[in-house]
């Protein structure tokens, strides 16, 4: 389920906001043992973009994560034939706040007439989550056995760079 918006708030300045929600559930079976485990994902983003006149690109936003789950009684079962810690309440990661910007400059304008064209210089930094599959937290294989409490994988990235144009583009 998830719902979008975007407003116009000016000519130059574009707001988008939105939320995600996620059930996931599944049955694992080896063979030896079978689990039924499920998982709330809820996600929360607004991101804004502006331009001024037509040389600056900015991008801000940020998106909040919230994931839970709780142990299915039968794979807390094999975990404790296994001699496995079998967590009990909540699992899952919690609460995950990730920003992103990003921010664009046309250092020279396009001209047909010149053989150097557009330069754009750009940066950006974002922060990320990669949420641990329904398999890695719960599967009940003594060969693949999952950890409910696993964390996500996290992310960090910084780009920045330098667009030039040559030759009418070609």
């Amino acid at each position: 389920l998830q719902y979008q918006t975007i407003t116009a708030l000016n000519s130059s300045n574009l707001l988008t906001a939105g939320v995600e929600f996620e059930y996931e559930s599944a049955v694992f079976d080896d063979g030896f043992s079978r689990v039924s485990p499920s998982r709330n994902n809820l996600g929360i983003y607004v991101q804004d973009q502006f331009a001024f006149r037509e040389r600056l690109f900015l991008t801000a936003g940020v998106r909040m994560e919230r994931n839970t789950g709780s142990v299915p009684d039968d794979l807390r079962a094999t975990l404790i034939a296994l001699g496995s810690p079998a967590p009990s309440g909540d699992v899952g990661f919690g609460f995950s706040t990730n920003p992103k910007i990003a921010a664009s400059f046309v250092a020279r304008t396009h001209n047909e007439a010149e053989a150097i064209g557009l330069t754009r210089i750009k940066g950006s930094f974002g922060t990320g989550i990669k949420e641990p599959g329904l398999d890695e937290a719960f599967s009940p294989s003594v060969f693949f056995l999952g950890n409910p409490k696993a964390d996500p994988e996290r992310a960090i990235s910084l780009d920045v760079g330098v667009t030039q144009e040559f030759f009418n583009r070609r």
